[in-house]
């Protein structure tokens, strides 16, 4: 009974949730951040992470309150389950064997209640784009008691905002009976007006074997608007289908008609459309001697009234009208034809038996090699530009054939120009820049989904533009993360070339990037499709190198890499400017000169040392770096690069500046000692950490008429510094700052002032910006004295000693309150004394 009540009592202090939470992470693949609260009435976590074969699942901002005492009762009561966001990334490798079928029974052995339950993010990612669903203000309720049911208060899917309601048995046969509702608003082309569309579905019926309806239609008539098209839009969609989620054939039997329909208006992610047509799913061979089973035919017709290039959100697709056949888990086109891009694919395929053979080993199953086929696809005048809005207008003609290979997909493609479209220049009227001009392309190779998850083989690979080729050997497998290749680029002023191995555990290649002319080749690289806009604008001249090596697998391997650019200069686009303002000499120009970065070591512990130098408009910057580090060992063996977490020691930083604005000489500086880096990754984007460290600054020995005859040194110090998102914390101070450096910050302007001395200043901060705003800094004179023109008692102007006894300034914020205070106090210059308060407002975004 002591021992109870103990447990009952610890159970309601603040911190033993978190302990908790510690307890399961050592049974299982679950770590927690952040976690405050306790077990008896609930509490909050930070960010809960769970990973297992591929399967991650983040929650962010997590809160729960519970009633334990129900426990006693026989049901879990939950009063509320929310999170900020839910992010599922599904990477696992598919399985080659079959289900082992349905679940007999979904029993839990108490009664559980949850009365709210919900997600203001949600994201779902597959192994492909075709396989990310988001959705958001996700909220409901639900309940087990013999049955589990599911109340969907409310979900918002792209411009729809739907509800339902689902209820299971928990005993078998396991019966479903669930519904689903919503609204959306559906956006009509070339208007600002919406359409009100309604969307149901139900399914009921035993989980191996549901019926489904569903129906997408207006509310109403859309408003008058004298814009649209001469054909307003009437969206309509309806379907049902059979679903045996366990079976050979998950969708035995469906049908669908659709008018006006737009899919990005349910699926996010997918391309603006406006598809008319039907599709349908029926068994194919329904006798008593060939069941029903034994396969289907599949039968599409659409037309896209919206058709338009994939990069502008829109499906390249006209008119497409498609037969096909499904049987035992392979499938066949008998006809396909597509306008796209104002041509023709044509495309068919046929059913062959191949001899069979015994299995290889006692139990395995033969259908995979007794079943053989072949598809031929052939392109004809299709433009693409409309595909690629950055592709050049040439047409292309081309053909593929794909055959079974066992397991694997063989399969050969070749597109090439038109006629003699190769030979003419480009119109360029929808960019200015140039397109990229196919003249042609061929693949051979093969596609093995069981293999590693997938394994891509490109025996022979060539690919010619009018100004580039690529030539080569490749083998993927985009799950594993592995792969080997022998790739050739050839390009106006650019080549590279990449040849190795790089799996999990072992590797070894070579890549080299060598520009020639950077001029050549950045208006080659303008063409390429995706190209930021900040690179599409700039011109650049010079050369530069990269050469890298590695050996061993991605997770820990051996680098060494360098990089050289002897001359390099960069041009951003400068903005339009008035007539009247006289041009720049070279405005927006950035000169890299004689630099020279060098990687050696592990992934894991590493060696970057860079020197060079950089030119902006009149200053030059000369860089020495020397640092080490990499990816910290204790990350999750299987992790990305991305989500992996770094550390690194700053063993040496110097900076020198020189601007002939301010005078001769140069500012420089130079770390002392090491300073610990050290990079987190996080679900709201990653965290920074810095250790304390020590810096000197030191001013040239004259910098113009207001630094002293002798050069001067300041010390800089800070403490740790971390930054997240919505949070910056850093603290530290400067001492010995002599005016030189306020006449860098303050630019030239400040050598007209009149002042001149040796004043000398010292400053300290602390700060932390999160959701409110706590800064404290000062800079004050700490020796010193200016001198200023004045006038003799002759009539005469004479440089004369200020006697400065105090010049202080200071910011001081806590929270929206904002105070700034100015002292001076000297001799001869006067004394000023003043306080400045105001009030911060967050900006709204």
């Amino acid at each position: 009974m002591l021992a109870t009540s103990a447990l009952w009592w610890w159970a309601g202090t603040d911190g033993s949730l978190a302990t908790a939470l510690r307890w399961v992470e050592q049974s299982q693949p679950l770590s927690a951040e952040r976690a405050t609260g306790s077990l008896r009435s609930g509490g909050h976590v930070g960010q809960l992470i769970w990973l297992k074969d591929g399967l991650s699942v983040q929650a962010r901002d997590v809160s729960l309150a519970w009633q334990p005492w129900s426990l006693l009762q026989g049901t879990l009561k939950l009063d509320r389950l929310a999170a900020a966001s839910v992010e599922v990334n599904d990477q696992r490798i598919p399985s080659p064997t079959a289900s082992s079928g349905p679940p007999s029974a979904l029993v839990l052995p108490l009664r559980v209640t949850l009365d709210a339950f919900s997600v203001d993010q949600l994201r779902w990612m597959g192994p492909t784009a075709f396989t990310t669903f988001g959705a958001s203000g996700i909220s409901g309720r639900y309940e087990f008691n013999d049955l589990h049911q599911l109340d969907l208060a409310s979900a918002q899917v792209a411009s729809g905002r739907y509800s339902g309601r689902a209820v299971l048995t928990s005993r078998g046969p396991l019966m479903l009976e669930a519904s689903l509702s919503g609204t959306l608003q559906a956006a009509i082309p070339n208007s600002k007006t919406t359409l009100p569309l309604s969307f149901q579905a139900t399914a009921r019926g035993p989980l191996t074997e549901l019926l489904v309806d569903a129906a997408l239609q207006m509310n109403a008539k859309p408003a008058a608007d004298r814009k649209q098209t001469q054909t307003p839009t009437q969206p309509q969609a309806s379907a049902t289908a059979r679903i045996t989620p366990w079976a050979a054939q998950p969708l035995p039997q469906a049908d669908a008609t659709y008018r006006d329909l737009d899919i990005a208006a349910l699926w996010p992610e997918a391309p603006q459309t406006l598809l008319t047509g039907s599709a349908s799913v029926r068994p194919l061979d329904s006798t008593p001697a060939a069941p029903a089973s034994a396969g289907w035919l599949l039968d599409v017709q659409l037309a896209n009234r919206l058709p338009g290039p994939w990069d502008k959100t829109r499906l390249p697709l006209e008119h497409l009208e498609a037969k096909g056949e499904w049987r035992n888990g392979v499938g066949i086109v008998r006809t396909l034809k597509a306008q796209l891009g104002g041509g023709e694919l044509l495309a068919s395929g046929e059913w062959s038996r191949a001899p069979s053979s015994p299995p290889s080993k006692p139990g395995t199953s033969t259908a995979a090699s007794a079943q053989a086929w072949n598809l031929q696809a052939t392109l004809q005048g299709v433009n693409p530009a409309a595909l690629h809005s950055q592709l050049a207008a040439l047409p292309l003609d081309g053909k593929a054939t794909a055959r079974s290979q066992g397991a694997a997909v063989g399969f050969e493609a070749s597109v090439q120009a038109k006629g003699n479209a190769g030979n003419k220049p480009a119109s360029g009227q929808n960019n200015p820049l140039g397109q990229l001009r196919l003249r042609d392309a061929s693949a051979t190779g093969s596609w093995n989904a069981q293999q590693a998850g997938g394994t891509l083989v490109l025996s022979a690979l060539r690919v010619r533009t009018d100004e580039a080729e690529l030539n080569g050997q490749l083998e993927a497998q985009p799950t594993a993360r592995g792969g080997k290749g022998n790739l050739v680029l050839t390009a106006p002023g650019l080549d590279a070339k990449l040849q190795g191995e790089l799996r999990q555990s072992s590797g070894r290649g070579d890549f080299s990037l060598r520009g020639r002319d950077a001029a050549q080749a950045l208006r080659w690289l303008q063409k390429l499709p995706g190209m930021p806009a900040a690179v599409q604008t700039a011109s650049a001249s010079g050369s530069a190198e990269l050469k890298a090596s590695w050996q061993g697998g991605w997770r820990d391997p051996a680098l060494q890499a360098q990089l050289e650019i002897p001359a390099l200069d960069w041009r951003a686009a400068a903005p339009p400017k008035p007539a009247t303002t006289p041009a720049a000499a070279n405005p927006g120009v950035l000169k890299f000169r004689a630099l020279q970065a060098t990687l050696s070591g592990r992934l894991s512990q590493a060696q970057l040392s860079t020197q060079g130098r950089l030119e902006a408009d009149q200053r030059r910057y000369t860089l020495q770096l020397a640092a080490e580090g990499g990816r910290v060992t204790t990350t999750a063996r299987n992790a990305p690069l991305s989500e992996s977490a770094w550390q690194g020691l700053l063993k040496q930083l110097s900076v020198a500046v020189e601007d002939p604005a301010l005078g001769a000489g140069a500012w420089r500086l130079a770390t002392r000692g090491s300073v610990p880096l050290k990079w987190m990754p996080t679900r709201a984007g990653g965290a920074f950490e810095s250790g304390a460290g020590e810096a000197l600054l030191s001013a040239p020995a004259a910098a113009g008429s207001t630094a002293s005859s002798q050069g001067t040194q300041a010390t800089l110090t800070w403490q740790p510094v971390r930054w997240r998102p919505g949070e910056f914390i850093t603290a530290g101070k400067l001492t010995g700052l002599p005016m030189a450096w306020i006449e860098l910050l303050a630019g030239p302007q400040m050598a007209g002032a009149g002042l001149a001395g040796n004043l000398a200043f010292d400053g300290e901060w602390d700060a932390m910006l999160s959701d409110t705003l706590r800064l404290k800094a000062s800079l004050a004179r700490s020796s010193g004295d200016i001198t200023v023109q004045a006038e003799t008692a002759q009539g005469t102007s004479a440089r004369v000693a200020a006697g400065v006894k105090q010049a202080r300034v200071s910011l001081v914020s806590e929270g929206d309150a904002l105070t700034l205070a100015l002292r001076w106090d000297s001799e001869r210059a006067g004394t000023a004394d003043g306080q400045l308060k105001t009030r911060l407002a967050r900006a709204c975004r």
